[in-house]
């Protein structure tokens, strides 16, 4: 994933907003805006706001009622795509293709795979192909563009030259100027990316995507001032886009503007969907931030139940749990956190994971692992040797107290 401003590229590769990229495709497709249309209107906003389940069961049941649409394989593919499941979206791409041998966008999907796995002479045999007899179509130029920009081996140079080609055929398209942007930016011209969004949010002052991107632009030269700005106003300007509220909780929360950040990063939730980093995200927020312990207890074994892989929720959990004094609930994620973190050497435990295990083994009366937990947090930080000294000894006094009440000596 890159860093800066395309930290978002990876999970949001096709960038457009759903009415152009809708009208776009079924301009391509010969097809009329009808009621099936605003349905598959619906499946392309989930799937720009990460909600990648409901997109996926949107397409799925727009391609059962219409086999022969390849739109809907091709969008089914781009949600598989999105999610890293690659050979679920090459299936998709094929089963398009096998309806239909002429689906371009299929092959420009397949391509899009071959470029990631560093097949470059062979991505490009898939869009010259789906190129050829299309020289005027400029939406298929913009997404031969949008393979070559947002792929985890983007090539800037023929990133704009088929998003330059795209918006000279259609300069009227701001989704065109936009995405020539990202490929400015991705070959580090800050200046034409900059001045790519702008001529964008003229020719659409309704978009949000320009907006957004100007916004990152602004967030990676570090005027962060800026970049909120502009992201509360295209919150103003589009309730319901995604992404701009995953860009503004973030900026909150590295400019220490903790308070304004639960609403944002709910609303964020909300609208995503499916996004688990988003939602554990959330758990560690409401327990390390918001204090707010009974509602990451919550969210976090919701997330469990779906997504058991998700093991550092066991470290909120455990935190939390010691907060609200259920010390055995503390101590039970305590032991799931350490044996998750013990099958993977890149996984890494933290003191407070320590401190929080010594203090549930303790209130429990399990002093050997207390003791345990202890002499371990005093090794990674010997500055606080006294301290956490202090805190064995008075937990060895309250588990004798605990024996002499148990036999009532």
């Amino acid at each position: 994933m890159k860093s800066s401003i395309f930290a978002n590229f990876k999970r949001k590769r096709t960038g457009m907003n759903s009415f152009s990229r809708l009208f776009s495709l079924l301009a391509m497709f010969g097809l009329p805006l009808l009621l099936g249309s605003q349905t598959l209107q619906e499946g392309i906003k989930q799937f720009e706001n990460e909600n990648y389940n409901a997109a996926l069961l949107t397409f799925s049941k727009l391609n059962v009622a219409d086999p022969k649409n390849t739109i809907y394989q091709y969008y089914i593919g781009e949600v598989h795509y999105a999610l890293e499941n690659y050979s679920a979206a090459s299936l998709a791409y094929n089963k398009g293709l096998e309806a239909n041998n002429k689906c371009d966008i299929c092959q420009i999907g397949l391509g899009k795979i071959d470029l990631d796995n560093g097949k470059a002479m062979e991505a490009r045999k898939k869009f010259d192909y789906a190129l050829k007899g299309n020289s005027k179509n400029h939406a298929l130029y913009s997404m031969v563009g949008d393979a070559y920009t947002y792929s985890k081996k983007p090539n800037a140079e023929l990133a704009i030259e088929f998003q330059s080609k795209a918006r000279d055929l259609n300069p009227a398209i701001a989704k065109y100027w936009a995405h020539l942007g990202d490929a400015y930016n991705i070959k580090g011209d800050l200046g034409n990316a900059m001045t790519s969004y702008e001529t964008a949010v003229s020719k659409d002052k309704n978009d949000p995507e320009s907006y957004l991107k100007m916004a990152r632009i602004w967030s990676s030269s570090n005027q962060t001032d800026k970049a909120i700005e502009n992201l509360e106003s295209v919150i103003a300007l589009s309730p319901d886009f995604a992404p701009a509220y995953k860009d503004l909780y973030e900026l909150y929360i590295r400019t220490n503007k903790y308070t304004k950040v639960l609403p944002i990063l709910q609303k964020y939730v909300s609208l995503s969907g499916t996004d688990v980093d988003a939602r554990v995200r959330l758990v560690k927020f409401l327990c390390f931030q918001a204090k707010d312990y009974e509602r990451a207890v919550e969210e976090g074994l919701s997330i469990l139940t779906t997504n058991p892989e998700q093991y550092t929720l066991h470290r909120w959990l455990a935190w939390s749990y010691s907060e609200l004094n259920k010390f055995q609930e503390s101590y039970d994620q305590s032991v799931k956190l350490f044996e998750a973190i013990a099958k993977d050497s890149t996984r890494k435990a933290y003191p407070s994971d320590y401190e929080y295990f010594a203090k549930a083994a303790s209130k429990i009366g399990n002093m050997e692992v207390a003791e345990q937990n202890y002499e371990k947090l005093i090794e990674m930080e010997p500055s606080k040797s006294d301290d956490i000294y202090g805190m064995l000894a008075k937990s060895n006094y309250d588990a004798k107290n605990m024996t002499k009440r148990g036999t009532g000596i």
